[in-house]
C-alpha cells in the first residue's frame, strides 16, 4: 500500500511538472511581432474603426486599422462565439493580424477558440498567466495547433502598425495566478492625435500600477475596466486617462450589478460621454486621426426614457420620450441648472424639465457647475 502511494505521488508530480514546463516553453515562444503580414499599403480606407461587440457579460473589441490591419481584443464568452465569428466575417475580414487575450477568464477567451479556428491569425498577445480551466487549455491548444506567433510583452513595448498608428503595451506590471483581473493586458492604440485605451478587467490594484508605471495613459476613448465594476475605475486613474468617450461592455440584467453607479458618476464628473453595450448593442467609433466619431450607439443619460434605433447605414437616431421637454432635447450638456436657483441636475431630472428655456444654463462637468456656485440636486443625485 505504501509503495502504491509513493508511485501515485511521483506520477502526480511528474504530470504537474510536465504541464508547467510545457506552458513555460510556450510562453517564451516569441518576443517579436510577426511583422511580415502586418502592413498592406494598398488599402483604400483612411479611418481607424473600433467595434465594441455586444457579447453580453463579456468583452470583445475588433479594430480595423488603415492598411488592412485587423486586431481582435478578447472574444467574449463561449456562448458568443458564433456572433463574434459572423461579425468579423460580415466585414469581409479573413485574417486577424493580432489577437489579444487580456486574461484567461471565460467571458474574455471563451469565444477566442472559435475565432482562432475560423481565421488566419498571425500573432497572439497574452498576459502569460497560467490557468487551470478547460476553456484556457482549449484556447492554448488552438494557438499551438495553428503555430501562431505567441507574445507576452512587457509594459512600454510598442509596435508600429503602419502610417501614424502605434500599439503600446501599458500593462500588466505584475502577473498573479490568483488574481487574473489585475493581470490583464492593457494596451493603448494611437492614431494621429487620437487614442484608444483598452483596460481588460483591470481593477484598482492594476490601475494604481499603471499610474506608477509612468506610461502616458491619456486617451480619447476608454474601454472601461471590468465591465464598470465598483472595484475598477478609480477617480485617480480616470483623471489620468481623462477620456472624452467611455465604453462599458456589460450584459443586460447581469447578476453582478455591473456597471456600478460610482463608476458612471466618476466618468460623468470628468465630462466623459458614456456608452454601454447592454442598452446600445454593438458600438462603433471611427477616427480619422484628428477626431473621433461615434457612428453607432447613443450616450447614456441618467433617467432618460429615450430609445435608440439604428438605420441601415449604421447611423443612430434617438427618439425622446413624450414627457421630455424641448429644452431638454436641445441640450447636449452633461448637467443643467436654472438662473433662478443654485442646483444642477441631470438633463432628464424631473426638476430640470420644468426649467424655462430663458433660465436654462448648461455645464459640461461637475467642476464647471461647482465653480459657478451650484450644488448637486438631491432628487437625481448627480456626482459632486
Amino acid at each position: 500500500m505504501k509503495k502504491n502511494k509513493i508511485i501515485f505521488f511521483l506520477l502526480s508530480f511528474l504530470l504537474i511538472f510536465s504541464l508547467a514546463f510545457s506552458f513555460n516553453n510556450f510562453q517564451k515562444k516569441s518576443s517579436k511581432l510577426n511583422e511580415d503580414a502586418i502592413y498592406n499599403p494598398n488599402s483604400s480606407s483612411k479611418n481607424l474603426i473600433v467595434h465594441y461587440i455586444d457579447v453580453g457579460q463579456g468583452d470583445s473589441e475588433l479594430i480595423q486599422i488603415p492598411g488592412n490591419i485587423n486586431i481582435l481584443i478578447d472574444g467574449g464568452p463561449k456562448s458568443s462565439s458564433d456572433k463574434v465569428v459572423l461579425y468579423i466575417k460580415s466585414l469581409g475580414i479573413d485574417k486577424l493580424n493580432i489577437v489579444i487575450s487580456t486574461h484567461p477568464h471565460e467571458d474574455h477567451i471563451g469565444g477566442l477558440v472559435s475565432v482562432i479556428n475560423s481565421f488566419k491569425v498571425d500573432n497572439v498577445i497574452d498576459t502569460g498567466v497560467n490557468h487551470t480551466s478547460a476553456t484556457f487549455k482549449e484556447y492554448l491548444k488552438a494557438v499551438k495547433a495553428k503555430n501562431i506567433n505567441y507574445l507576452t510583452p512587457s509594459p512600454g513595448e510598442s509596435f508600429d502598425l503602419g502610417t501614424n498608428v502605434k500599439l503600446i503595451v501599458c500593462g500588466p506590471y505584475k502577473r498573479y495566478n490568483s488574481d487574473l483581473n489585475n493581470s490583464s493586458v492593457v494596451v493603448k492604440l494611437i492614431y494621429g492625435s487620437t487614442s484608444f485605451l483598452f483596460e481588460g478587467d483591470a481593477e484598482s490594484k492594476e490601475e494604481s500600477q499603471l499610474i506608477s508605471g509612468g506610461i502616458e495613459l491619456s486617451a480619447t476613448v476608454l474601454k472601461v475596466g471590468h465591465h464598470g465594476s465598483k472595484t475598477s475605475s478609480t477617480l485617480k486613474f480616470l483623471k489620468k486617462v481623462n477620456p472624452k468617450i467611455s465604453v462599458i461592455s456589460v450584459g443586460k440584467g447581469n447578476s453582478y450589478g455591473h456597471p456600478a453607479k460610482t463608476t458612471i458618476d466618476n466618468l460623468l464628473s470628468l465630462g466623459s460621454s458614456v456608452y454601454m453595450t447592454d442598452t446600445e448593442g454593438d458600438i462603433i467609433i471611427e477616427s480619422d486621426g484628428s477626431d473621433v466619431n461615434v457612428t453607432r450607439g447613443s450616450p447614456y443619460i441618467p433617467g432618460s426614457s429615450s430609445t435608440t434605433t439604428t438605420s441601415g447605414s449604421g447611423q443612430t437616431t434617438t427618439t425622446m420620450g413624450s414627457e421630455e421637454t424641448t429644452t431638454t432635447q436641445a441640450s447636449n450638456a452633461l448637467f443643467v441648472g436654472s438662473k433662478k436657483s443654485d442646483v444642477y441636475h441631470y438633463p432628464n431630472c424631473g426638476s430640470a424639465k420644468s426649467i424655462k428655456p430663458e433660465n436654462l444654463i448648461t455645464f459640461n462637468s461637475v467642476e464647471e457647475a461647482k465653480s459657478a456656485g451650484y450644488r448637486p440636486c438631491k432628487k437625481c443625485n448627480p456626482p459632486g
